[in-house]
């Protein structure tokens, strides 16, 4: 789905609270995926089997506003999720300075249905190209932090961004501008392994800063992905 440059402006204007939220226990299912516990169930909106449409991505992140403003406040929607393949998914991105650089902080949340529900708690059932309206509890996703070199804006509008460039198999990343010593990266299954940045992230604990200096989050490190996990 390529959201249009005004559908992009309403959805980042439901982006633009600010607040703190309840701090909710997260958790990881037996597929490895990252989900955040509620206290009350929220409607999971039905959407395209191809790809998160307009009207579902705008209830769904009304919702995260609601629900995890602290976790999301500031953050714009990527105008094409990707990689292309996870069709039932839409990003959130807004970037941060560390040690003098620039990163990105990147969520992305699992809109589409993903199976499992009780019968009591389908909404709508699935229909021709359309997944089930569900009630749930559970907000799944996934978050990392990546050097960012670029974010594209048209008309104003942030719409997708650039990270710093690699080689095919090794990675040169300065943790630094002020210190512009390298530090030589692998890559392990076409995921780029930032755990050089990630420790000095982790050491300094400066990127907190984006949270209005409220320690919000810990950092939970899985197969080379930054997850938060709130502070209960």
């Amino acid at each position: 789905m390529t959201y249009t440059i005004q559908q992009i402006s309403d959805i980042n204007s439901i982006l633009e609270k600010h607040g703190s939220g309840k701090h909710y226990p997260v958790f990881v299912d037996n597929l490895h995926t990252s989900f955040i516990q509620l206290d009350n169930s929220y409607r999971l909106p039905s959407t395209s089997v191809f790809s998160v449409d307009f009207a579902a991505a705008r209830d769904y992140v009304s919702m995260l506003a609601e629900v995890i403003p602290q976790a999301v406040s500031g953050s714009y929607i990527l105008q094409n999720h990707r990689p292309k393949r996870e069709t039932g998914k839409i990003t959130l991105f807004k970037d941060f300075d560390f040690n003098g650089a620039k990163y990105l902080y990147v969520n992305s949340f699992h809109v589409a249905y993903l199976g499992g529900a009780s019968a009591d708690s389908i909404v709508l059932s699935p229909i021709q190209e359309r997944t089930a309206a569900v009630k749930t509890e559970r907000i799944y996703f996934s978050s990392r932090i990546v050097p960012l070199d670029e974010i594209e804006y048209f008309g104003g509008v942030p719409t997708d961004f650039k990270t710093r460039q690699y080689d095919e198999s090794k990675v040169m990343v300065s943790t630094s501008v002020k210190n512009p010593r390298k530090e030589s990266i692998s890559e392990l299954f076409d995921e780029v392994d930032y755990s050089d940045i990630i420790r000095s992230l982790r050491r300094y604990g400066k990127f907190l800063q984006i949270y209005g200096n409220r320690e919000e989050f810990l950092i939970q490190l899985q197969s080379n992905t930054i997850q938060y996990v709130s502070v209960s």
